[in-house]
Order: structure tokens, then sequence, then C-alpha cells
């Protein structure tokens, strides 16, 4: 007894063509896709070397143009930034080196070459403004949420979390059959709020990075004004690689506040965000 239908040689041919072209579509696909991620991963650091050369040849208007291409490109690093400082350093552009330096130390905060050279380019600025002390716990929270990036706390985040579960389930199931199983649940439950801490520190730290409340002073001098807009009072003048913090904006202003606790608004174009 014949089972399988009966079908034409050509009928036959022509299924077969089809499956070899749709894989020849897809196997085509792939290699587009796999040639376009390997070309897009070798265009920055083709770029990145190329500045480097240029910085070695004391060519630093040349280097800054290529790193800023490549931030143009999408892509970012503390180390891109740090080199990006250094040429505008080097040109004496002190207001665009203050401004990645701070961008690289964002990324990159226990960076001692980056600290370093941020603290020598402050010490040229004009407005050496007195800090406002911070309360220690708010110090000491920004210098736990620092030592990792954003994904590092998360990715320990989750495992502490696993193993919580997996305490709080022997708990359950096993307590009263192993020994010191009494003390699975508050060992689980103290690393469950471990996790959960080190997810708030997840949180913390990708809002430090993403938001945009700080900025450096661009301008030669500007003159910050008590209303946002020309006629605003005149409340006191600031100069390049000034840091401040932005407070709130209304179209083109931009009311910041400095280190001492002074606040008043100015051009958005002034500025450059962190």
């Amino acid at each position: 007894m014949n089972l399988c239908p009966n079908r034409s040689p050509d009928q036959v041919t022509g299924q077969t063509v089809a499956r070899k072209r749709w894989r020849i579509f897809l196997l085509s696909a792939i290699f587009i896709s796999a040639s376009q991620a390997a070309m897009n991963a070798v265009q920055p650091d083709s770029l990145i070397s190329e500045a480097n050369q240029h910085y070695i040849g004391l060519q630093f208007d040349q280097a800054a143009a290529l790193y800023r291409s490549v931030l143009d490109s999408g892509y970012e690093s503390a180390e891109l930034y740090y080199n990006l400082g250094n040429a505008y350093y080097k040109m004496n552009r002190l207001a665009e080196a203050i401004l990645f330096y701070e961008k690289a130390l964002e990324l990159s905060p226990y960076d001692d070459d980056i600290r370093n050279n941020l603290d020598m380019a402050n010490m040229f600025i004009v407005d050496q403004v007195e800090t406002i002390p911070v309360l220690f716990l708010k110090r000491w929270w920004k210098l736990a949420v620092n030592v990792l990036p954003p994904d590092a706390w998360a990715v320990l985040s989750l495992l502490l979390l696993l193993v919580s579960l997996s305490l709080l389930f022997l708990h359950i199931v096993f307590a009263d059959r192993i020994r010191h199983g009494k003390y699975l649940l508050p060992f689980g439950l103290t690393v469950l709020f471990l996790s959960v801490l080190l997810y708030v520190f997840s949180i913390s730290r990708k809002k430090s990075i993403v938001r945009n409340d700080k900025a450096v002073v661009l301008d030669l001098s500007v003159t910050v004004r008590s209303s946002p807009d020309e006629l605003g009072t005149s409340v006191f003048m600031l100069h390049e690689g000034t840091k401040v913090e932005i407070l709130d904006s209304l179209e083109n202003w931009r009311e910041i506040k400095i280190a001492n606790g002074n606040q008043g608004w100015l051009l958005k174009s002034s500025i450059g965000e962190i």
C-alpha cells in the first residue's frame, strides 16, 4: 500500500528550488547583518586609533575632531571622554576639557587619572567657588553606589534574589529535616534585603549617569540673571569651566545653582550638559 501522496517531478523540483532560494536568502541576511555589526564595531576603534595617532603627533585639533565624530556615532566610554578632554586641554580650551573630564568621571568615578586631570584643569578656572559640605550619609551613599556600573549592580541583585528564593524554599520544605534549618528563614530574608538594596543601587547609579542635571559653563563669561530673560536683574557672573547644577528649564534658559548655593538663570547655549 502506497502511503505517500503522488507528486509529479516538476512539483518536487519546484519545491526544492524554493527551499534552496529561501535558505540562500536567510544566509545572505545573516551574513549582511553580521558584516554590518562587524563594521560598526571596527569603525569606532579605527577612528579612535587614528585620533590617538594625531594626538601623539601633537595634532590636537584633528584628534579632537575624530574623537567627536566617534561620539556623534553613538559610541561612548570613559576612555573616549578622557582622551577628548586631554586634547582640549592641550589646545587650551579649558571649558571643553573640564566638560569631557566630568563626563568621563560620571562613567568611571574612581579613575585616578581622570580625577587628577580634572583637578589640574580646575586649578585654572576663574570661579573658585567654596562648596557647601554634603551630609555624610549622602556622601557615603554616593561612594557606595559609584563602586560598580548599574548593570553590575543589577546582575548581583538578581543573583542574590535567586539565592534568597532558594533559601526560603529550603526553609519551607526542609526546615525540620536538616541541621540548623531554623536559620534558613532569617538568612534568606537578609539576602533578600541585600538583593533589593543592590537593585536600588543599580537604579540610583543609572539615574546619575543618564540625567542631565549638571553642566559646565562654556562661555568665557556669562551673566546669571534673576529671571529667564535679558531684562532680568544681573545676580552674579560666571566664567568658563565652572560647574553648575541645573534646577529648571524654560525654553532657551536654564535655572542653575553653583556649589555655594547661589542660583539664577542663564542661556542654555552658554553651558554644556554633563
